[in-house]
This record gives C-alpha cells, structure tokens and sequence, in this order.
C-alpha cells in the first residue's frame, strides 16, 4: 500500500498567501516624481575696484586707477600718487630744439611714457581748483636742458592711453573759474616725457592752489609737493 504524504495550510495562512500572490501579479500604481528643487539665481558677480580707483567729481576727466604705482607724496590737503600707464610714440616733432646741434629734442616717432598724477582731497572740506590744478614739472635725471621735458602733445595720444592732460571734461567748465573737489574725491591729469625704463624722473612745480568761486587763487594756503618716480 503506498502512502502519500499530504498537508494542507491553515485557512488563514492560504488567505495570506493567495493575497499576497495577488499583490504581487497585479500592475505597480504609477507615481509622480518628486518636485524639483527650486533653482535660485546665482548672485551677481562682484566688480573688483582698481587699486588707486576713487570717487571722481562729475566735472572731471576721471581717469583714475590705470596703470603702475612708481611714486607719491601727501601734503595737508592732498595725497598724490603717480601712476605709469603706458607708451606710446610721437606724431610730429616737439617745439624745442638743441641750440648746438639744431636738432629736434623730440622727433616726430619718440617713444614716450604716460604718466597720470592722481589727487585725492584727504581733508575735511571741500576744496576749489582750478583749470591749472597738478600741472607738475617732470624731467628725467637724464635731462640736462633748462626748460621742460617736452612730450607728447597732442590729445588724441593721451586719449589712446585713457587718459587726459585736461583736469575738466571737455564741456563742464561752462563759466565757472573753480571747481569742487570734496573729501575723499579724486582727480587727475597726465603728462608725458621721452621714455626711459629704469631711469628716475623728478617732479616738481605743483599747482595745489585753492581758487575761489570768482577764480581767485588763494596763496595764502598753497601747498608744496615734490618727489622722485623711476620709470619701469
């Protein structure tokens, strides 16, 4: 006789396991993606200012924070820096010639450097300048002439370097004789000067004058500066 080994599950285990089946057979309900992360804007970029860079009174030319620092002095009233910013190369012949040798002390085709003289009203108050305002004399420890280095004279060479030899834009003067430079404002104006690197230059003759409303320059309080640059 053979016997078969028989055994059934429990009424409630077979439940289980039939449902269990049934889950498992049946199609997984769909679901939706979580939301995406809300993207925010990156912030703006910061500008770095330049070295040297100030506020620039809306009469100015304003071309501050260009090029090397290669010298500098403060006097009461003003912090002066210079600042070498290019080369360029003369257009025409300069005004002055050797009186030995009757040659042109600047030809036509020159290398020459630009310089801008920045000043920085370091006091409390305002204080009125006028159209002649820096203006300084620089010559070359190589210069042995007694007039001035000549340099390049033309406003379209100091343009090219963004810079200007005018104190006030082009425009603004309108009547006035005398301009306001307030606290912790900036001004400047470039010169130019035969280039040679590695050569010292001095600079001297400031016009730090204050000038009233009417033009009137107030020699009484005039300041002095004078320093030495060397040319890279």
């Amino acid at each position: 006789m053979t016997i078969r080994n028989t055994w059934a599950l429990p009424a409630i285990a077979l439940a289980g396991a039939l449902a269990f089946t049934g889950c498992s057979a049946s199609t997984p309900e769909p679901t939706s993606p979580p939301p995406a992360a809300e993207q925010k804007e990156a912030p703006p970029a910061e500008t770095a200012t330049p070295a040297g860079a100030g506020n620039v009174p809306e009469w100015a030319n304003g071309a501050v924070g260009l090029g090397d620092l290669i010298g500098g002095q403060k006097t009461a009233s003003w912090n002066i820096e210079a600042f070498q910013v290019g080369t360029g190369v003369t257009a025409k012949d300069s005004m002055f010639v050797d009186a030995e040798t009757n040659e042109n002390l600047l030809p036509a085709g020159s290398k020459v450097v630009f310089v801008n003289f920045e000043y920085t009203n370091i006091s409390d108050a305002p204080i009125g300048v006028g159209f002649g305002f820096g203006s300084p004399d620089v010559r070359s420890a190589n210069w042995n002439f007694g007039i001035g280095q000549p340099g390049e004279s033309s406003a379209a060479g100091f343009e090219a370097q963004g810079v200007s030899n005018e104190l006030v834009k082009v425009g603004a003067a309108g009547d006035k004789q005398s301009f306001e430079v307030g606290p912790g404002e900036t001004v400047s104006r470039a010169i130019s000067i035969g280039y040679e690197p590695g050569v010292s230059a001095h600079a001297r003759g400031f016009i730090l004058t204050p000038v009233s409303a009417d033009g009137v320059m107030d020699h009484d309080n005039s300041e002095q500066a004078e320093f030495d640059i060397t040319i890279k």
